[in-house]
């Protein structure tokens, strides 16, 4: 069975908005729709969200995400690349003895995607059966690129 993680990167401070990750909209943080998309489509087996913030921690924990660790500071500017993240991450959960199959990707400032594209995402994914990477968004559909 494949073991699938989504990885949610959130740090506090953005250059552009402000604790972006986190404002308010429609009630709620944004990042509790992209969470909320996740859980509800059942497809992960672990759903991390990266932050060195434990502010950003406390409100994701709200909605039945454990952080299990904080990223570092050191990757946690605007100059971070989002595969140093994932590669931290990956390494993190190996330490804990957790091992992935498959790393996914979601902003957290993604109110417009559904549990359903998520899932549609995993059938595309799955249809194709090869080694590749899956990028999708809330704007176009599914694009596979063959590493």
């Amino acid at each position: 069975m494949t073991k699938r993680i989504l990885v949610i990167p959130a740090r506090l401070n953005s250059i552009r908005i402000k604790n972006k990750n986190i404002k308010n909209f429609y009630g709620k943080p944004i990042i509790y729709y992209s969470i909320k998309a996740a859980l509800k489509s059942k497809i992960f087996d672990e759903i991390h969200v990266s932050t060195e913030s434990e502010k950003i921690k406390k409100i994701v924990e709200k909605y039945s995400v454990k952080v299990k660790f904080l990223r570092n500071k050191n990757l946690s500017n605007h100059k971070t690349k989002l595969i140093d993240v994932f590669k931290f991450v990956f390494s993190k959960y190996k330490k804990l003895n957790i091992i992935f199959d498959e790393l996914w990707y979601l902003t957290p400032c993604s109110p417009m995607i559904t549990s359903k594209d998520l899932i549609n995402a995993k059938n595309f994914f799955n249809k194709k059966k090869s080694n590749s990477m899956l990028a999708i968004s809330e704007y176009s559909p599914p694009i596979q690129w063959a590493l």
